[in-house]
């Protein structure tokens, strides 16, 4: 068992046997989800694939229960995702596809890793006219993440986590809208602009050749976004919240 308090701002304990979180408090939970490869599928580079039947986990809503009207006040949601380690064919395990909720603020959301390390991909598409066939991808970027570090996503940006580690990533949102994406819009692309992989026991960035035209992927720094939202390292973003969610609600809502 891991002990998850210090970073999630939880008392939660992390069972490595089953990747599944044991609860030491009076935590609540609105649901567990737990993602198939069914569900991945329109988005995988090889969509034959029968295994894993699972591919991660995601606790919605979780907070201490006397949080739970603190959040609902504020519209937004805390979860926690829990992406082992793993292949899907020849890419490395992922998650879905996350999409802005185009509202007018400047952060979909907040990410804070609790444990292990991975990748999130994040990429900005042009609006499609009524006559536009092709999806024109503006930007291309990558973060590589750790235990402790905090990203803010910015608005109109889609995401996904990547884990090509050999444990465990867990990582904690904070958002208004989840926002997982209409994959009939992605049908012909695939997924997004970038594919991880394993090949020849290397790890390797692939194109999607499904797109046209592809930005170069730029490898951006988390500290960089941290200072512009002043999110400090010292608290988790859950007691950050607890302690003044106004701030996070003028971001995020």
């Amino acid at each position: 068992m891991i002990n998850l308090q210090d970073l999630s701002g939880l008392p939660l304990l992390f069972n490595t046997q089953d990747n599944s979180l044991q609860p030491t408090g009076e935590v609540g939970f609105i649901s567990l989800e737990k993602i198939r490869l069914e569900m991945l599928r329109p988005i995988l580079l090889n969509r034959t694939l029968r295994y894993p039947h699972q591919i991660y986990s995601e606790y919605c809503d979780i907070c201490l229960t006397k949080h739970t009207e603190l959040f609902e006040k504020s519209d937004l949601h805390f979860g926690l995702i829990i992406l082992p380690s793993g292949l899907l064919g020849v890419e490395y395990n992922k998650t879905h596809i996350f999409a802005p909720d185009q509202d007018e603020n400047e952060v979909a959301a907040i990410i804070e890793i609790i444990y292990g390390s991975g990748i999130i991909l994040i990429q900005k598409v042009k609006e499609k006219g009524e006559y536009d066939f092709d999806t024109e991808v503006v930007f291309s970027g990558m973060f590589k993440v750790r235990k402790g570090d905090r990203i803010p996503i910015p608005q109109k940006y889609m995401y996904t986590f990547i884990n090509p580690g050999n444990g465990p990533l867990i990582a904690a949102r904070i958002f208004e809208d989840d926002g997982k994406i209409d994959y009939r819009t992605l049908r012909r692309e695939q997924g997004m602009s970038y594919y991880f992989i394993r090949k020849n026991a290397r790890r390797e960035v692939v194109r999607n050749p499904h797109y046209k035209e592809i930005p170069k992927l730029r490898r951006l720094k988390t500290d960089d976004y941290c200072r512009k939202y002043r999110l400090t390292a010292f608290k988790p973003i859950y007691t950050q919240f607890i302690q003044n969610s106004e701030r996070f609600t003028k971001m995020l809502v």
